[in-house]
């Protein structure tokens, strides 16, 4: 009121009294302008209680839609770290098919470590577990297999309702494990509950359906009674027919299966036909070309092998071996060299089934190393045909290697473990160290008579051979 300029003083006493009036009563006076900051905070003063309320419903709606972004973002990279891993799932799987198991085993350890930002992803975090575990199934590796696959089940178990497909291949691949580590009853159980989850949760059209199916059938046949796998396998077919699916591979699965159940139950002749089935439906899907039809072809050799026509048998392998060369899958090429030697050796070609042998020693170290079952069963078969041509010496080396160290071929079961000894022990009594090889008769004597009783023909025959 005491400014110079006209413009800037109150024009009379009124209108100062005007502005006290306001100023007492906590509103905005006129004699200078108001910022925003002090309306507000005059505002507050004079109804602090509303003033608070705003206060707390703007600071809860600025920090739900702080959350509310963060929680966006946050699910955002949660569903790009899934889509990694499942990339990363079926990378391994191509990996492990090709016989790159290293590979393989770096690529789920990775998805492994990532899953750990997301604790909670239990279902995903079984299915690498169970890959893992099947992995380690195909470099032997059983009692890893077991403790991966274990790990599997504890985070796949509460929701085998919500993830019936990761259940399932877990079950499956737990049945076989159990096996070879020889938990015979085990494996039964968990192949009998992979059956019942299939045919409760999952499409007869699903692969893991079918893969329940044949694994529940190995299982019974290996419990000795291949007839009961023919009569379940043959059930099946009869469902998937019942679809009308035009060259169903998965009925060409199950034709596949029921071929090496008839096998087994020593009716190979019965087995032809359903193999030639199958080769004629993967045939029309994947063409000559393909590993699929090639493992088919090899199936075909065996049982022509079986029944003593090895012409035939010898065309079928030859087929194997040119698609296994052109696609280079070390696995299944040294599979094939293997018992493309063995026909040899049966056709009397002696130098040949060794060169096809040596062959497959080379590619097989290379894909799984010395220190593998499968390389020990190769030892035992080049050593009988050492033996057959006289080089006993080496045969008693390659023998023996098969029968020595953790991974020997007793991982393939007592059989071949035994036969394996036997042999052993014919080519030491001809070396001349006669009590040696008596020795090895007696501890496949001793095997027979728990496995299969004193009056079995096979434990008569190993008695027969330490009287002689």
């Amino acid at each position: 009121c005491l400014a110079k300029e006209p413009g800037r003083r109150y024009a009379d006493a009124n209108a100062l009294a005007h502005d006290i009036e306001l100023h007492l009563r906590g509103f905005p006076i006129h004699a200078r302008p108001t910022g925003a900051f002090e309306r507000v905070w005059r505002y507050g003063r004079r109804r602090p209680w509303t003033m608070l309320a705003g206060t707390a419903i703007g600071t809860a709606v600025l920090a739900s839609g702080l959350a509310w972004r963060s929680h966006r973002a946050n699910e955002a990279h949660r569903a790009e770290l899934l889509d990694t891993v499942r990339a990363r799932i079926d990378s391994a799987r191509g990996q492990r098919e090709f016989g790159r198991l290293a590979e393989s085993r770096a690529t789920l350890e990775s998805a492994l470590v990532a899953l750990e930002e997301f604790p909670s992803e239990s279902v995903v975090r079984g299915e690498v577990l169970t890959q893992l575990g099947v992995v380690a199934n195909h470099g032997a590796h059983w009692k890893e297999s077991a403790e991966r696959l274990a790990a599997a089940r504890a985070e796949l178990e509460p929701h085998t309702a919500e993830a019936p497909r990761p259940w399932a291949s877990l079950l499956n691949a737990q049945a076989f494990v159990l096996v070879k580590l020889g938990s015979g009853e085990q494996a039964w159980s968990v192949a009998c509950e992979a059956l019942a989850h299939g045919k409760e949760h999952l499409d007869p059209a699903d692969e893991l359906w079918l893969d329940s199916v044949v694994e529940y059938c190995d299982q019974v046949s290996r419990r000795g009674d291949p007839a009961a796998a023919v009569v379940a396998l043959t059930e099946s077919i009869g469902t998937r027919r019942a679809r009308g699916i035009a060259n169903d591979t998965g009925l060409g699965q199950l034709l596949n299966s029921l071929a090496v159940a008839l096998r087994q139950a020593g009716r190979s002749a019965e087995a032809i036909d359903p193999l030639r089935e199958t080769l004629a439906i993967y045939g029309w899907h994947f063409g000559e070309g393909h590993g699929h039809v090639a493992q088919l072809h090899m199936n075909l050799a065996d049982f022509y092998f079986d029944l003593g026509r090895l012409p035939e048998a010898e065309e079928e392998y030859e087929r194997a071996l040119a698609t296994y060369r052109t696609l280079n899958d070390a696995n299944m090429l040294s599979t094939t060299l293997m018992r493309r030697g063995q026909l040899a050796h049966a056709r009397g070609e002696s130098a040949l089934a060794l060169e096809l042998l040596v062959e497959c020693e080379s590619v097989l170290r290379g894909i799984v190393g010395e220190e593998h079952p499968s390389t020990r069963k190769l030892a035992h078969i080049v050593g009988g045909i050492q033996a057959d041509t006289g080089d006993l010496v080496a045969a008693r080396a390659s023998l023996e290697f098969a029968l020595t160290g953790p991974h020997s071929v007793a991982a393939y079961g007592p059989k071949l473990e035994e036969a394996a000894r036997l042999d052993l022990g014919r080519v030491l009594v001809a070396l001349g160290e006669v009590d040696l090889g008596r020795a090895e008769y007696g501890r496949v004597l001793s095997a027979r008579e728990k496995r299969l009783g004193a009056d079995d023909d096979a434990t008569r025959a190993v008695r027969d051979l330490l009287h002689e």
